[in-house]
């Protein structure tokens, strides 16, 4: 599709570069991060199911739809 596009175009391989890195780089990060992501939704959810104070959650990060 590139070739199409840009047909003619010298500088072909400097435009597809970061196309061809962010995808693959998108996909590396997203396997990281689901791990902590769950267990941090994971403990908000309890935080907001059991009505434990703010105060006594030692976590650094407010739980997604806390106040700041």
């Amino acid at each position: 599709m590139l070739k199409i596009v840009f047909a003619g175009y010298e500088h072909l391989s400097v435009i597809s570069i970061p196309l061809l890195v962010y995808h693959p780089t998108q996909i590396l990060l997203g396997g990281v991060l689901v791990s902590p992501i769950r267990t941090w939704m994971l403990a908000a959810q309890k935080v907001k199911v059991t009505g434990t104070s703010k105060s006594s959650n030692t976590n650094s990060h407010p739980a997604p739809g806390e106040a700041v």
